[in-house]
C-alpha cells in the first residue's frame, strides 16, 4: 500500500497517486478506475496519466455537486477533493482546508471573469 497516515493520522492521510492526487481506495473502490474506463474504454484506467486523472476528478467533483453552479456545493466538492468529506472537519482544517477551499474558489472566481469578459 502506499497510502500512510501524515503525523499519526493528526493532519490527514498520504500517499495520493498521480497529478490528480487520488487516493488508492478512490480510485479502486469507490468505482473512479472502473467508470473512467467505461467512459475512455480503454482499460486499465492509469491514475498516473492526466487523462484518466483528470476525467476521474471531474466525476469526482461532479459527484460532490460541483455542477450544481451552486457557490454552497462547489465549496462543498472543493472540501471533499481535498478531505474526502464535504464537511470541514477539524482533520480537514488542519490540513488547510479552508486555505485550500477559499484559493481554490478565488481561482474559479477568477476564471469565471476571463470568461464573462471573453478573454
Amino acid at each position: 500500500p502506499v497510502s500512510c497516515y501524515v503525523n499519526g493520522g493528526y493532519v490527514q492521510m498520504g500517499g495520493a497517486m498521480g497529478p490528480a492526487q487520488f487516493m488508492p481506495n478512490t480510485w479502486l473502490n469507490l468505482g473512479y478506475k472502473r467508470r473512467v474506463e467505461n467512459i475512455t474504454g480503454q482499460k486499465p484506467a492509469n491514475p498516473w496519466l492526466a487523462r484518466d486523472a483528470f476525467l476521474a476528478a471531474a466525476l469526482y467533483l461532479a459527484d460532490y455537486g460541483a455542477q450544481s453552479r451552486s457557490r454552497n456545493s462547489e465549496m462543498r466538492a472543493v472540501i471533499a477533493y481535498l478531505c474526502g468529506t464535504p464537511t470541514m472537519t477539524a482533520t480537514c482544517r488542519r490540513a488547510g482546508g479552508e486555505w485550500y477551499a477559499n484559493s481554490v474558489m478565488q481561482k474559479a472566481d477568477r476564471w469565471q471573469s476571463w470568461i464573462d469578459q471573453g478573454i
